[in-house]
């Protein structure tokens, strides 16, 4: 378990876990350091800063502080286990597969042409005029070289 919380600690930084929830900070000082205000709990002046460098975070407001795994526990109100197992879901990247995701893409485009398909003539593909109605509808037209 513990090289688990390590991996998991090293793959989401707490700096970059804190801006992905829209935690607003300034550099204070050194330039592995930063301050704003404490997500934990309500306050007008910055008390909370967060060392990069260490991964790990106090508040001079609330008194608390800790690493990442102690930030969601607080923020959350989970256990230990609870924050891994949170951690863990939100750090998984989303079950799409680079194929998955050219298919999504293919199927996108495919309803595009169908959609503007009154651009051809008849099933045949005519390059002004397929311009011409790429134009009207907004659409840029973009010349691939072989």
């Amino acid at each position: 378990m513990g090289e688990d919380v390590k991996k998991l600690k090293h793959h989401l930084p707490l700096l970059d876990y804190l801006r992905q929830h829209n935690w607003i900070a300034r550099p204070a000082g050194r330039s592995s350091e930063f301050v704003g205000l404490c997500p934990l709990h309500a306050e007008t002046r910055p008390s909370f800063y967060v060392n990069a460098r260490k991964n790990v975070f106090y508040c001079h407001g609330c008194g608390r502080g800790g690493d990442l795994i102690r930030f969601v526990q607080l923020s959350r109100n989970l256990s230990f286990r609870q924050s891994l197992a949170y951690l863990e879901q939100a750090t998984t990247p989303p079950d799409d597969s680079a194929a998955a995701v050219l298919h999504k893409t293919a199927a996108f485009y495919q309803q595009q042409l169908d959609r503007f398909g009154r651009c051809t003539t008849e099933g045949k593909f005519n390059l002004a005029r397929t311009r011409a109605c790429f134009r009207r509808f907004g659409m840029a037209v973009v010349t691939v070289a072989a």
